[in-house]
C-alpha cells in the first residue's frame, strides 16, 4: 500500500503524527475519513513503538555523549550532562550580542525542561548538544554557538548515526556554511549505570 508505505517513511524522517496543520486534523483523524485501514496501522504501530522506547529508556538517563568522525572537527569529543535550567555559554553569547533577546528566556522556549550536554574535554571548548523542541530535532551546536548539526530524532536520545534521515541522504544535517561536503558526525551513548572512566573499554 503505498499510503501506508509513504506514512511508514514519513514517520521515520520525524513527522508528528499529532499535528493538525492548517485543517485542524491528525492524520489519524484524515485516515479515518478516508477509510485508509493500512496508514491507520501504521500509525498505531508507530505509537506503540515509541510508547516502548519511552518505558526502555525511563530511569535510565544519558550521563555522557560522545562525538566521533564528525568533519567539524571542533564538536568531536565527549559532552557531560547539564541540568536545563543552565544555559549554554556559547549560546548565551549569540543571544545577547548577536541576537539582542534575552538567553534565559530564549532557551527555556527551545530547550523546555529537558537536559543538554557540555563538550568537557577541554573547558575551552564551548560545544553543546540539546534537542530543539520547536523544529524537533537534535542540535550539535560549535564553540560559536552557532549549529554544526542538526538531525530528527526522539526526544530521549539523539540518533547514534543519523538513522532518522535529515535530508535526501540520510544523516546528520550539516548547518555550517561550506561545510556540506564533510563527514557526518557518530555519536556514542553513555547511560546511567556505567561508568564513564571505562568509556571506550
Amino acid at each position: 500500500n503505498n499510503l501506508a508505505e509513504g506514512a511508514r517513511q514519513l514517520l521515520a524522517a520525524g513527522a508528528d503524527p499529532n499535528h493538525k496543520g492548517r485543517i485542524r486534523s491528525t492524520p489519524a483523524d484524515v485516515a479515518r475519513e478516508s477509510r485508509a485501514t493500512h496508514v491507520l496501522q501504521v500509525l498505531r504501530e508507530f505509537a506503540a513503538q515509541q510508547q516502548g522506547a519511552a518505558r526502555r529508556w525511563h530511569g535510565r538517563g544519558i550521563t555522557h555523549i560522545e562525538v566521533l568522525r564528525a568533519g567539524v572537527e571542533a564538536v568531536n569529543g565527549l559532552y557531560e550532562r547539564r541540568p536545563s535550567s543552565e544555559v549554554p555559554a556559547s549560546f548565551a553569547r549569540v543571544c545577547e550580542q548577536e541576537l539582542r533577546t534575552d538567553a534565559a528566556s530564549t532557551w527555556e522556549k527551545l530547550n523546555g525542561d529537558g537536559d543538554w550536554y557540555r563538550h568537557c574535554d577541554h573547558p575551552a571548548n564551548a560545544s553543546y548538544i540539546y534537542y530543539n523542541r520547536g523544529d524537533k530535532h537534535w542540535w550539535i551546536d560549535g564553540p560559536s554557538g552557532l549549529g554544526a548539526y542538526k538531525s530528527p530524532g526522539p526526544p530521549h536520545a539523539p540518533p547514534a548515526n543519523g538513522v532518522f534521515p535529515a535530508n535526501a541522504h540520510g544523516g546528520w544535517l550539516v548547518m555550517e556554511k561550506g561545510a556540506e561536503a564533510l563527514s557526518q558526525p557518530v555519536l556514542r551513548i553513555l547511560r546511567e549505570g556505567y561508568d564513564a572512566g571505562k568509556w571506550g573499554a
